[in-house]
């Protein structure tokens, strides 16, 4: 199952087995939330209210430093939040493997950008 984001003209997307970036994010020492809220209602489908893309935006970028920061370490950081996941998961998340948890960051915050631009929300859609 895959988390849609969407703004006015752009859109991106986590999969299912991509959403340990969470966990990667908690990790690196980040309490950001806006992102929790997003992991906390992954599969309710929830809307950014155009007043929070901005933070959701900042938020991102600021995870997604943290993580190149930590780039070095990525594969302790990745094989930690992994090993909190149920062995199903695991075994699913082999098929990730290469994996740029920055892909998934930076997308989210090009949705931030078009929706700003818009003056927007964005709308998750987990299908």
């Amino acid at each position: 199952m895959a988390f849609t984001f969407a703004g006015p003209t752009l859109s991106g997307h986590i999969d299912e087995n991509e959403a340990i970036i969470f966990d990667m994010v908690r990790l690196v020492g980040l309490h950001l939330p806006p992102l929790t809220h997003l992991e906390k209602e992954f599969y309710e489908s929830p809307h950014i209210a155009r007043e929070k893309v901005a933070e959701l935006r900042h938020e991102a970028l600021q995870a997604m430093r943290r993580l190149q920061a930590a780039r070095p370490h990525h594969p302790s950081v990745l094989q930690r939040a992994l090993a909190a996941q149920t062995p199903v998961f695991r075994e699913s998340a082999e098929k990730l493997k290469p994996w740029d948890p920055e892909r998934c960051l930076a997308s989210l915050v090009a949705v931030c950008d078009d929706a700003m631009q818009h003056e927007a929300g964005i709308d998750c859609i987990s299908d």
